[in-house]
């Protein structure tokens, strides 16, 4: 059965949040289809996201038996789409965003119309009305000597926490980010937050989905890289808006083992982005 757009929702412990999601997605992009994938939720929360919409013709929950991380679950969400549904546009939402206009898809069509886009982000609001997440800032420099920076930072971080001395000797906070100006039109060129990716089938012509090379993070600086190499435009609409619900700065103020393991991704991230950098600077 065809259907032009589906939405992707990567559900790990987040029940709540992804019901609002769906909501969100139903009321405003009505007639889409709904991929909810759960990560193997130890909470429980895919069977009963299962349970839920069992039986509504635009939801369907797919159970991994494994968590899978950011890129893998996500492809197991475009790829359903694909073989059930053609869908043309893939959209990937966090469970903690929610869509906050009635002309989200008509949008979409017609950024897609005016420069055939291959993956496009909105402007993503926090709950305070802030909208400082898209386009990144973080990352933004692809080149290897600032990935190796990036690298060797959360390196360090990983093995003071491994070693019990972020307890001793904790690290100043860093200071509050100054408020950046926002692009007031479209921008192309631009590294996107992955709250939100919308892929278009010129992107498909290339790629299959996300690369796999990383578990949690860095997600966005290896489909830029890889957006660049294939000559495929990012677009920033910030006409196009949607709400994101989390707003704080994880690894800070966890409990120990989940900052360990917070840290860790961060640093096995870094290295997989810093290594691909490398990569494209050598050519194919």
């Amino acid at each position: 059965m065809d259907c032009e757009f589906a939405f992707v929702i990567l559900n790990y412990n987040s029940r709540p949040d992804t019901e609002d999601c769906v909501r969100s997605v139903k009321t405003r992009a009505p007639g889409s289809r709904i991929i909810i994938v759960d990560n193997a939720s130890p909470d429980g929360s895919g069977k009963l996201l299962r349970d839920l919409y069992h039986g509504d013709p635009e939801v369907t929950v797919l159970l991994l038996l494994k968590n899978l991380g950011f890129s893998r679950g996500n492809n197991y969400g475009i790829r359903y789409a694909h073989r059930m549904f053609q869908s043309r546009f893939l959209v990937i939402l966090n469970p903690d965003t929610e869509l906050l206009q009635e002309d989200f898809r008509d949008r979409i069509l017609e950024d897609y119309r005016k420069t055939s886009f291959a993956v496009l982000g909105p402007m993503i609001l926090d709950p305070s009305g802030g909208n400082d997440s898209n386009p990144l800032r973080d990352g933004e420099d692809c080149a290897p000597e600032a990935r190796r920076r990036i690298m060797r930072s959360w390196r360090r971080k990983y093995l003071r926490t491994l070693a019990g001395l972020d307890r001793r000797y904790p690290e100043k906070l860093p200071e509050p980010a100054m408020p950046r100006i926002l692009p007031k039109e479209a921008a192309s060129g631009v590294q996107l937050h992955g709250c939100c990716l919308i892929f278009s089938p010129r992107y498909f012509l290339h790629y299959s989905g996300f690369e796999e090379l990383t578990f949690l993070y860095g997600e966005e600086s290896i489909l830029k890289m890889n957006c660049d190499r294939a000559g495929l435009t990012m677009l920033y609409d910030p006409e196009l808006r949607i709400l994101h619900k989390e707003r704080s700065a994880p690894g800070y103020n966890m409990p120990g083992k989940q900052k360990l393991r917070h840290h860790r991704q961060m640093f096995l991230a870094a290295r997989a982005v810093y290594l691909k950098s490398k990569n494209e600077r050598r050519g194919p």
